[in-house]
């Protein structure tokens, strides 16, 4: 509250005399006056109050007091240990410390614990995983582009073509003029399947059956996979996994029939893209803490 002080002369109150007209005091300045002193006494109170000070007339260091418990209450206290105290400040002592325990930053991968992989690296890593996905998937649509394309061409009549030298670069052949020229024997069966028999040809459907890649398509299984469960491959043929560890999670290994096949970096900073063919009728299981796990079958 700011006092509405009386215009004199000099700025301050005079007596009045025989001759002299003495300052009027006015009402507005007593009444600013009096709520001036009024809103300092509630000013102190609080803060008296605020720490738990009862206001005594006859105490003259009250607000000191006051003032000095705020000060004392605010104090950060430091400490040189670690720990879970949300009230302490770590001191610069132990911040030093801390930063001396810090492993060095390694740019290249390895199988080094106790050095972190730089944001540069596993970014790196990242879109090498990225690219070699990309990479499959075209190889895959290449694949399956190339057998369509082979569907589509006639077979030719059994007599229609000569072998020998002619004048075009290249001359097409019967089955059976490769059989002769090569000196394959003719099959005495046919086969759907594949397997061990030495008397006999398979089918170009199970040929293409055997083959992966055909007929085939990527699943994301990762919520059907459980960590160290042994998984069995009973879809008669080869599938494709292709697996990805993020670089908050901890290393480990991939198993086909008991045996490791693939080795995840371990490390808080070191993210790996892996891919494993498994056989038909082969088991397999991971001990790993994956992020992604997709399925070519």
């Amino acid at each position: 509250m700011i006092i509405d002080i009386p215009t004199v002369e000099g700025g301050e109150f005079i007596d009045g005399g025989p001759n002299t007209l003495g300052t009027i005091v006015r009402a507005n300045f007593l009444n600013s006056l009096m709520k001036s002193s009024t809103a300092t006494t509630k000013e102190i109170q609080t803060v008296l109050s605020k720490n738990g000070i009862q206001p005594d007339d006859r105490v003259h260091d009250q607000l000191f007091k006051a003032i000095s418990k705020m000060v004392t209450d605010g104090k950060v206290t430091l400490t040189d240990v670690l720990g879970t105290s949300k009230t302490l400040a770590a001191s610069q002592f132990l911040v030093n410390e801390v930063n001396k325990k810090i492993p060095p930053l390694s740019s290249t991968l390895s199988d080094n614990t106790t050095q972190a992989a730089t944001p540069k690296m596993v970014n790196d890593v990242n879109r090498k995983a990225v690219l070699a996905q990309t990479t499959a998937e075209n190889a895959d649509a290449e694949a399956k582009g190339a057998k369509k394309k082979a569907d589509q061409v006639p077979n030719p009549a059994a007599n229609n073509f000569v072998v020998g030298n002619t004048t075009t670069a290249y001359k097409l052949m019967t089955v059976a003029q490769v059989k002769s020229l090569l000196g394959v024997p003719a099959a005495t069966k046919l086969y759907g399947t594949i397997g061990q028999a030495i008397d006999g040809a398979m089918t170009q459907k199970a040929v293409t059956d055997a083959m992966i890649g055909f007929n085939q398509k990527y699943y994301d299984v990762m919520s059907e996979r459980v960590r160290k469960t042994k998984y069995t491959n009973t879809t008669g043929k080869p599938i494709f996994a292709s697996l990805y560890k993020t670089n908050n999670q901890s290393g480990g290994y991939f198993y086909v029939d008991d045996q490791i096949v693939a080795y995840f970096s371990n490390g808080a900073q070191t993210a790996t893209a892996t891919a494993v063919i498994i056989p038909p009728e082969s088991t397999y299981y991971y001990d790993v803490a994956l992020s992604n796990f997709w399925e070519l079958r």
